[in-house]
């Protein structure tokens, strides 16, 4: 697609611009995907007249946008054109005409663009009319080719490639792939080459009809009107900070596989250096810290002195935030701003600084920002564990594959993760806050070997997988991110054949693992010096669950965190041999229900709901005199009894005549970008 298109057939007016675009829009905004209709090369949007006279009989008021492509029809001719940027532009049309995702009906040359624009944006789906994209003669060419696209002669690969693909970019000499990340499942595709479609601004009665035809069996309503949400957008990174992630990673990882083998000497002098760094960094370049610093000797400072300094917590860091950071380039209005660019694209600050966000679920947001190199630190950390449990080497194209199911924006650091680790694990996104189908869907196309997610996201794969809608076999599991219940634990090993190992990850820089199939979980305290205490900050003993924890994160110079609180509640195990931390994790301080002077724990209601089978998920809000749970339910629910049970568990945490209610529901909200959700909603009066 090289030079001026000179194709202007329409004589019809459209009705507007849309990001320089003619365009034609109609229809209602509704729960029903919209569609995108995008012609082939020398035809414009009027070849979809005919064909959309009838889809408005069978499909009324269905919201559709009808484009005319660059140089064709009344948009304006481009000096060159490519595929690729024909789909941006388009994208940002569809932006502009405030569609969610849509559905991209594209013939000929504009099949190519519309399976070019789901592959990197969000659509429900793709149309492709009078265009083969077969996969199985395309596979067996890059299998062929395998070891020249791996080596020197990878230039001259594509070329021949994209020769025969007969889509070569416009830019002259441009031999370079192009740019998209395809995320199996991110939208359907259907291929339609009916035998009588001869598209042309006046297009025959009849090739309609027979278009119109193959539009009903796509069954459109099914994409989209299930009752449930559109989907999020796909997370992604900036070409600059997966090559920054790739080499950061690579030169850390080797030294945190080799700290998995520390002694307690080595890891008790590596804690007090890295403390003493820190100390001295944030005394030097921080007003928050120096004020708080003042007067302690730093060059002596032990582990041991920690508790002589002041505990800092989330509110404080947040009204403090430009005094807290040790780089003056970096403020809070600074990183907002970066972030609220980041939602569906990560980038680095300044070319240099991850920005990210915590989910807000004990009420405050917290707002974290770190060189890249410390970030990846964090990660090389958190799956170094893995790594040499595994044996897993460099993987390169086509290697161990771990499918995530969590956040999804980027923002969010298990969404970063997945967009910026691709070796010696190649992490895919699947967003958490898409559509329950739509990952299952997802899922079974990629077929994981290994599957990482929330375990109340994994607890409902796991049904999906019992009920054979679900049809993988990971070869390793792993839970992180929220409370992984017993019941949770035992009903995902159950479907999926192998024992789920429980992770920790908090944004703040704290990870910790379990073995596969245990409880108990191992911390990275070489990254974090990490206080379990009391509500008064003293330290508690083995077996004594903790009602707070202080972290002190020894790898983010940036931002120090120094005795930051977290409200998850811990229970001390004993050290491993070389002093790492060992402990379960018991859910958060801020979960309990206080009725006056009456604390009601999270586990008077797990008592009571892990015990009724037919329950898959739930959410307890706490009123004034009892609570409102909402349940989703596969099977008969007796919700007489189980509103009994509650009651009778309140009563014996002595609250008077509780009030119970029960509600059945179809489904639990999700948190919008990190797709967790909160078991226990307290009362915020």
């Amino acid at each position: 697609m090289t030079g001026r298109i000179l194709a202007r057939t329409s004589a019809i007016p459209v009705e507007r611009l849309l990001a320089g675009l003619a365009c034609s829009l109609e229809g209602d905004t509704d729960r029903r995907a919209p569609l995108v209709l995008l012609h082939g090369l020398t035809f414009d949007c009027t070849m979809w007249w005919p064909a959309l006279a009838e889809l408005r009989q069978v499909d009324p008021g269905r919201r559709i946008l009808a484009v005319d492509l660059p140089g064709h029809g009344q948009s304006p001719a481009w000096p060159c054109y490519d595929f690729e940027g024909i789909a941006d532009q388009v994208h940002r049309a569809v932006r502009e005409a405030k569609l969610p995702s849509p559905v991209l009906v594209g013939h000929s040359a504009g099949a190519v663009i519309a399976t070019s624009y789901a592959s990197r944006y969000p659509a429900r789906g793709v149309v492709n009319v009078d265009q083969w994209l077969q996969a199985e003669p395309l596979a067996r060419l890059f299998q062929s080719l395998a070891g020249q696209l791996r080596g020197p002669g990878f230039r001259a690969a594509w070329e021949m490639v994209e020769a025969g693909m007969h889509i070569r970019p416009a830019a002259a000499g441009s031999s370079s792939p192009p740019g998209t990340r395809p995320v199996p499942g991110q939208a359907r595709t259907v291929q339609i080459v009916p035998r009588r479609f001869t598209p042309c601004g006046r297009q025959r009665r009849g090739s309609a009809r027979l278009l119109n035809g193959r539009f009903n069996r796509l069954d459109l309503q099914k994409l989209s009107d299930r009752g449930e949400p559109m989907p999020a957008d796909l997370p992604d990174a900036s070409e600059r900070l997966r090559k920054r992630a790739a080499a950061e990673l690579e030169a850390r990882l080797p030294s945190h596989l080799g700290r998995l083998g520390w002694d307690r000497v080595r890891l008790a002098a590596h804690q007090r250096d890295r403390l003493r760094e820190l100390l001295a960094c944030a005394a030097a370049n921080s007003r928050f810290h120096a004020r708080r610093l003042a007067g302690i000797d730093l060059d002596r400072f032990e582990v041991a002195d920690l508790p002589r300094l002041p505990v800092m917590t989330k509110a404080e860091m947040m009204t403090r935030f430009d005094d807290v950071v040790t780089d003056r380039r970096v403020s809070m209005r600074q990183v907002q701003a970066h972030l609220d660019a980041s939602k569906t694209r990560a980038s680095l600050l300044l070319d240099e600084f991850v920005c990210l966000a915590s989910g807000g679920s004990s009420g405050v947001r917290g707002v974290f920002v770190q060189t890249a190199g410390s970030y990846m630190d964090f990660m090389a950390s958190f799956i170094s564990p893995a790594v040499a449990r595994n044996g897993v080497g460099g993987t390169g194209p086509g290697g161990l594959v771990a499918a995530v199911v969590a956040a999804g924006s980027p923002i969010h650091s298990s969404a970063l993760a997945a967009v910026t680790v691709n070796d010696p694990v190649r992490l895919v996104p699947v967003p958490a806050t898409l559509p329950l189908g739509e990952i299952t869907e997802r899922l079974n196309a990629l077929r994981p070997p290994v599957l990482i997610g929330y375990p109340t996201m994994l607890a409902l794969l796991a049904a999906q997988q019992r009920a054979g809608r679900l049809r993988i076999a990971p070869a390793a599991i792993s839970a992180s991110s929220e409370q992984l219940t017993d019941q949770d634990r035992a009903a995902i090993s159950a479907a999926f054949g192998v024992p789920v190992t429980d992770q920790f990850a908090s944004t703040e820089g704290l990870s910790g693992h379990s073995d596969p199939g245990g409880q108990v979980l191992t911390f990275a305290t070489d990254m974090c010096i990490v206080e379990l205490v009391t509500a008064d900050h003293r330290p508690v003993p083995l077996g004594t669950p903790a009602d707070k924890v202080l972290v002190t994160n020894l790898h983010n110079l940036t931002q120090p965190l120094i005795r930051y609180e977290l409200t998850d509640r811990f229970v001390r195990h004993p050290d491993d041999s070389a002093g790492r931390l060992r402990a379960t994790v018991d859910g958060r301080a801020d979960s309990v229900f206080w009725y006056g002077g009456i604390a009601v724990h999270p586990i008077t209601f797990y008592s009571v709901l892990e015990d009724v089978a037919a329950i898959t998920e739930f959410q307890v809000r706490q009123r004034r005199r009892g609570v409102i749970i909402d349940v989703v339910a596969d099977g008969d629910l007796d919700k007489p009894a189980l509103r009994d049970a509650v009651r009778r568990g309140l009563t014996r945490c002595g609250l008077e005549w509780p009030e119970v209610a029960i509600r059945a529901v179809t489904s639990i909200e999700r948190h919008a970008e990190t797709g967790k959700v909160l078991r226990f909603l307290p009362s915020q009066a």
